[in-house]
């Protein structure tokens, strides 16, 4: 009977160890998670910001190339009237 009990108390104390390294580890894999999830949310904001910079770039580009191209079909025009006046000036 001693023998049953201290078989019994060694295997409540392995019981309470293996609990305690079971807690441990849960509560390890849930700060893993988290960071896990904090390191990705932190990805997903800067891939947004860059995106957002990118969509700038492009629309500051597109607005410089359409004034460019703006320039470029008045100065067209005041080349045509200029013919047209020198042509007329000559007949």
């Amino acid at each position: 009977m001693d023998k049953m009990k201290a078989d019994m108390s060694d295997l409540q104390s392995r019981n309470e160890i293996l609990s305690e390294k079971l807690s441990n580890a849960e509560n390890e894999t849930i700060s893993l998670q988290i960071q896990l999830h904090n390191a990705t949310d932190a990805q997903l904001d800067d891939a947004h910001k860059k995106v957002n910079r990118l969509e700038k770039t492009i629309s500051t580009l597109h607005d410089q190339f359409q004034a460019l191209a703006s320039n470029i079909r008045s100065e067209s025009e005041k080349q045509s009237l200029l013919l047209q006046e020198n042509e007329e000036l000559l007949d």
